[in-house]
């Protein structure tokens, strides 16, 4: 832990995945990597943020100041983001609970922009995630519906949990 501030993106990004995909919790670790994380988050390529949060959401190591700059730094990079990219980190910060609006409005845009480049597991994915986080994009919805009758299926099902219900 004590050279951990000398690690580059990859590396923390990697020792942090490693230790999630082992299962193998370490909140000391998980604390100040987190620390490090956030000062070095410009220069982590896309991969690096996914597989990162991934990692914290998988252990349940949530770290409202890694996941806010995070969102922020995503954003900016959004566009560079794969469709594998996009849905986990979309997934991580449900999985934690941690509201992103823009964050998710932005991934929308990405989303609908690139459909044709993603799976229709990684569609199932995000809409799991947006109705766990609470998050509804009719615009989305509405794209996802036409993929595939699974998925039009699937997307009816979430609006009716995503609607306020009618007394």
């Amino acid at each position: 832990i004590k050279e951990i501030d000398k690690f580059e993106s990859q590396a923390i990004s990697n020792t942090i995945w490693s230790f999630a995909k082992l299962d193998h919790a370490s909140p000391k670790l998980f604390d100040e990597a987190a620390d490090n994380i956030i000062k070095k988050l410009d220069s982590f390529r896309p991969q690096e943020i996914s597989n990162t949060l991934w990692a914290y959401a998988k252990l349940g190591h949530s770290s409202s100041k890694l996941f806010d700059a995070a969102a922020e730094v995503a954003i900016k990079k959004l566009n560079k983001f794969n469709s594998q990219e996009i849905s986990n980190t979309l997934w991580s910060f449900s999985t934690v609970e941690h509201a992103s609006p823009k964050l998710f409005d932005a991934a929308v845009e990405a989303v609908i922009t690139n459909i044709e480049h993603f799976q229709e597991s990684q569609i199932f994915n995000i809409i799991s995630s947006f109705s766990k986080a609470g998050y509804s994009s009719p615009r989305f919805f509405d794209e996802a519906s036409r993929i595939s009758p699974e998925l039009e299926s699937y997307v009816s099902k979430m609006r009716a949990d995503l609607s306020p219900e009618e007394d």
